[in-house]
């Protein structure tokens, strides 16, 4: 009988790939902050330019920020998650009656 267990090599791909994302955020949204601060200072730069370009910078800082430490940190959670899964996964297989059972079939 085929294995269905998951497959946990893909499990770390996918929990590296999401730690790999949770840096480049973070990295993004301290880039964004510093790009806020030095627009904010400029004081030659006026009119509907100016705001339009503040606008899009605040949104860029919240979208950012919540993926980002700022915020609940989603992508965390879910490395910590997969982190988890990893860590009980063979627990629960070798635990689980059933599953034992249909290996020997």
């Amino acid at each position: 009988m085929e294995d269905f267990r998951c497959i946990q090599n893909k499990f770390v791909t996918v929990k590296d790939g999401l730690t790999e994302i949770h840096d480049l955020m973070t990295d993004t949204y301290q880039k964004a902050v510093k790009l806020k601060l030095a627009m904010d200072d400029v004081n030659s730069w006026d009119g509907e330019a100016h705001l339009v370009a503040m606008a899009f910078a605040d949104l860029t800082l919240q979208y950012h920020g919540l993926l980002a430490e700022q915020g609940e940190d989603p992508i965390k959670q879910a490395c910590e998650a997969m982190e988890k899964y990893l860590d009980a996964d063979d627990v629960f297989y070798d635990e689980w009656e059933d599953y034992q059972e249909i290996l020997k079939i």
